[in-house]
């Protein structure tokens, strides 16, 4: 089981999600526009003081050779989870 990474360099938190996302989707969607498929996933900070935050991560898959799109900075990786800070 991974350990979910609370801290540090993004990219850690981004191999995490990509990870989770495709291992156990929630939602898989497919656009017949340009053949791909994306699957989202929410993800949980959740610490013993409660939700700390969550979002939603997207991976968008080629149906033609099932490569997946993948972060390569923190703009890049804002476009793919929109995140949800509890209040």
């Amino acid at each position: 089981m991974s350990r979910f990474p609370g801290g540090g360099n993004w990219r850690y938190l981004a191999d995490y999600s990509i990870g989770a996302t495709l291992a156990n989707p929630e939602r898989v969607d497919y656009n017949s526009g340009n053949d791909t498929f994306t699957v989202q996933r929410n993800i949980y900070r959740i610490t013993d003081d409660g939700l700390v935050y969550s979002f939603t991560c997207r991976v968008v898959v080629s149906g033609i050779d099932g490569h997946h799109r993948i972060p390569h900075d923190q703009a890049d990786l804002g476009h793919m989870c929109s995140q949800e800070v509890p209040r």
